[in-house]
């Protein structure tokens, strides 16, 4: 949970609306609440993005692609910047 916290952390600190979802529930779950509100991206951070410093990030189209978390910080910066979100 640190980790995701940090993430979290880094996307507010660039002005990213973000969403620390902290509750019980499962992983599937928590990803269909968010398909549901219709969010850009998810960001899925466990043990092992932890380790590697990565994000798996899904995407509102469905596609999933793992990125060391400054790049996926950047993306999303430049698609703000492109008003592509």
């Amino acid at each position: 949970m640190d980790y995701a916290k940090e993430v979290h952390e880094k996307l507010l600190a660039k002005n990213i609306r973000a969403h620390l979802d902290d509750k019980s529930e499962t992983l599937g779950s928590k990803i269909r609440d968010a398909q549901k509100e219709k969010v850009p991206y998810i960001a899925v951070v466990g043990g092992k993005e932890a380790e590697s410093r990565s994000v798996a990030a899904r995407s509102r189209a469905g596609t999933q692609e793992v990125l060391p978390l400054d790049a996926f910080v950047d993306k999303i910066v430049k698609e703000i910047a492109e008003k592509k979100l």
